[in-house]
């Protein structure tokens, strides 16, 4: 998803170039280009390739000197080689059907960078010349009689590693290329000359960033034409103009966030992980101009970033590269070297720009990177990581706002530490080199059956299906599942559930992104039905939590970050809450809606209790940037209609929050603890308070370490269950033994026994 703002700025950007997916007006005479290749052409390795592959420039400089007369669509596919016998073959991918269909009057044809790896070139060499004619022939014989334009290959340059690998090939191939151009009587687009001596433009040795697009669409643009082209001013980031706000003026902080950092011979210095330098301001949307002067010392692999919310700009990362990193960006991408760029150690003039949603980050001037984010950026600043580094002057201007009040980071509860019991623990699965990870779990009628499953790998593999007949004491081996449940794309997850109309009780499972999908056991879980989706819609850790509503219908809720809602999605820039409902058992579930979407705070997997009294729901929620606590949203309408979020106690956060209550009405709620400050920060940890504590923001009673995860993060998507005589039986995944995978164990106790040893820590501490 992406928000009404940058829609209206593609809009804008784009105008009359057409996707491979737009339709064109008929009694318009337009000249029709197909732009054929490989990731090259297709542009998704690049940062910003959703504005600024290299077809979507030529259309943009066609529109801007020859308005409306040209209609240039995209034909790429990423890893295609030209090679009918490849890893990959063009003629295989739809892209190939849809540029015959879409009858062009111009193709460029840009193939071959695949085609000579060793892998496809040391078998099938001989066939390359012979599958380029019959591709040129193809085309020759649509009715539209195109104009066909070959391209020699754009150069590789270091980091890229198999540069000498696919030297013998490349070879060959461009000869093969002019070759058939001289006997077809078609010409050759020249892409390596404008790129041959221009290293920086590749991140990764291979692919050009915008500006290597722009020239290889110039050069498109000559050739079709015969005029020369002119610049792209779209990829080339404009200076913010107004007041400038001083963050840091001669090494002093003038705004910035109560921080370690220190004055040291006139710059502001800090050093090590999460010591940040933050902005004592938040930036709203529009366009903002982020200017700084910063050096790293001990910069080698330091990972020394510029962050804003949870995403970061790093000056050099564990491969002695620049890298950009986040979930609202995209995730992990690998660019220069960082020496190519500024020498180590150097003072580096540091720029941050943003036009429309577009940020670019520039070092000494040069464009290393844009990210597309449109929203409120609640925090941003320098990081350290693993060296020291310096501030000397540091500035804003654009859209400032006050940034929301931080709760306290840390909370003063006791931690009952429960690791070293190891007669509590019951392995429930583990197998040697392999990891497993992210159970729930399901009590059934009988108090006493209990019912899991998690997927065989890192949040996604096959699901693993177990049940212990004694209330989590043993379990059964691995019970057989249907077929599609091998290919799970995410997080499994298990509810039981009753028809309102009928009574049949039923037991579902979920496997989540998309679409969606849905199976169903009506014998409680002797047997199964197939993953089925469960709509045209999509979403991460579907469904985390569920509850019956008092009409008998049922509400679960998940989130998205625009990636998964949709079929092929985008990182939209925002985290979404959405909610759904059944109204006849689990079987069919309604169009989600959206509750909730922001970027200020980045807010996902809900975790939801219903009060003592049932008058009011709460789902607390993981807080994603890590520069928050975990936050809470309510309804006292059955979720027709809920609160805006609010933080909560440093005690309550953590990830994937679930809650049960004890016999006595008092709460326990497991997470993985990411409290910003922590002794157990990274382990499975639990939560004694009441209803109250929540709805008044107070800490709780105290807090339970379960196990102590020796992973920083990864651990503790739990299940808990209250079996009839009280005890609580949790059961989570977690790096319990140092330098080994993950594996399932399950934790027993009851809140006596809790109360008891916190009782007798009182008084051993008073």
């Amino acid at each position: 998803m992406i928000s009404p703002l940058t829609i209206g700025w593609f809009a804008g950007r784009l105008c009359a170039v057409v996707l491979a997916t737009g339709l064109t007006d008929p009694s318009l005479d337009v000249t029709k280009v197909a732009c054929v290749g490989d990731s090259i052409t297709e542009g998704t390795a690049n940062a910003d390739h959703r504005l600024n592959d290299y077809p979507q420039i030529l259309g943009r400089l066609l529109d801007g000197r020859l308005s409306g007369e040209y209609e240039v669509r995209n034909f790429g596919r990423s890893g295609a080689t030209l090679l009918k016998n490849g890893s990959k073959p063009y003629w295989n991918e739809d892209v190939y059907p849809g540029a015959l269909a879409f009858e062009p009057d111009v193709v460029i044809i840009n193939l071959g960078t695949n085609d000579a790896v060793m892998a496809n070139w040391g078998s099938h060499c001989d066939e390359f010349e012979a599958d380029l004619r019959e591709l040129i022939e193809r085309f020759r014989e649509l009715p539209s009689e195109p104009t066909i334009w070959l391209s020699n290959l754009t150069p590789l340059f270091p980091p890229f590693p198999r540069i000498d690998e696919c030297a013998p090939a490349r070879a060959v191939i461009e000869p093969t290329i002019a070759r058939l151009a001289d006997q077809f009587g078609v010409q050759i687009i020249d892409f390596k000359t404008p790129l041959l001596e221009s290293a920086p433009l590749f991140p990764d040795g291979v692919h050009p960033n915008s500006a290597g697009n722009e020239r290889m669409a110039q050069a498109v643009f000559r050739a079709i034409t015969g005029t020369d082209a002119p610049d792209d001013p779209s990829i080339r980031p404009t200076p913010v103009a107004g007041k400038s706000h001083s963050l840091v003026s001669a090494g002093e902080s003038v705004d910035t966030e109560p921080t370690s950092w220190i004055q040291k011979d006139g710059k502001m210095q800090g050093t090590g992980a999460k010591q940040s330098l933050e902005a004592g301001v938040a930036l709203g949307p529009g366009d903002f101009h982020i200017r700084a002067r910063v050096r790293m010392i001990d910069q080698l692999h330091s990972a020394a970033a510029f962050f804003w919310n949870d995403n970061a700009f790093g000056f050099e990362g564990a491969r002695g590269t620049v890298f950009r990193n986040g979930s609202s960006v995209g995730g992990l991408r690998i660019l220069h070297p960082s020496p190519s760029l500024f020498e180590r150690e150097s003072w580096v003039d540091f720029e941050v720009i943003r036009n429309g949603p577009t940020i670019w980050f520039l070092l000494n001037g040069f464009v290393a990177d844009m990210a597309l984010y449109d929203g409120v950026i609640e925090s941003f600043g320098f990081d350290p990581t693993r060296s020291t580094m310096q501030v000397g002057e540091w500035s804003v201007v654009g859209n400032l706002e006050s940034r929301l009040p931080h709760l306290p980071r840390g909370y003063d509860i006791p931690i009952i530490d429960l690791d070293a019991e190891t007669d509590r623990q019951v392995i429930v699965d583990r197998e040697q080199n392999q990891y497993l990870g992210h159970p729930t779990t399901v009590l059934l009628e009988d108090g006493k059956t209990i019912l899991c499953v998690y997927p065989k790998g890192h949040g996604k593999g096959g699901i693993v299906y177990k049940r212990s007949i004694d209330g989590g004491l043993t379990w059964s081996d691995r019970l057989p599942t249907p077929t599609s449940w091998n290919a799970s794309l995410e997080v499994p997850t298990i509810h039981r559930v009753i028809d309102p109309k009928s009574g049949k009780k039923r037991l579902i499972v979920w496997s989540g992104l998309y679409p969606a999908r849905l199976a169903v056991s009506e014998d409680d879980g002797v047997s199964w039905s197939e993953l089925e989706p469960a709509g045209d819609w999509g979403g991460i850790v579907v469904m985390g939590c569920l509850e019956p509503l008092r009409d008998g219908s049922y509400v679960a809720l998940f989130h998205d970050d625009g990636r998964f809602f949709e079929n092929a999605g985008e990182t939209s820039g925002k985290f979404t809450i959405y909610q759904t409902f059944s109204h006849d058992g689990g079987m069919t579930w309604t169009q989600p809606e959206a509750i909730w979407s922001g970027n200020r705070v980045h807010l996902c997997e809900p975790g939801i209790i219903r009060s003592p009294d049932g008058n009011t729901l709460a789902i607390l929620l993981r807080e994603n940037s890590r520069r928050r606590n975990s936050h809470a949203m309510f309804t006292t309408d059955e979720c027709r209609t809920w609160s805006d979020p609010r933080e909560l106690p440093a005690a309550l956060t953590g990830d994937r929050h679930t809650a049960r209550y004890a016999p006595d009405g008092r709460l326990f709620i497991s997470f993985r603890d990411t409290t910003l400050e922590s002794p157990t920060q990274g382990d499975w940890v639990g939560w004694v308070g009441t209803w109250d504590d929540i709805v008044q923001g107070r800490s709780g009673q105290y807090r339970v370490r379960l196990r102590d995860n020796k992973n920083r993060w990864d651990c503790a998507y739990p299940g808990v269950l209250v079996l009839p005589d009280g005890t609580f039986v949790v059961t989570t995944y977690g790096h319990w033994d140092e330098g080994e995978e993950p594996y399932i164990l399950t934790v027993r106790f009851t809140l006596e026994e809790l109360d008891a040893r916190a009782a007798a820590q009182s008084l051993r501490s008073g």
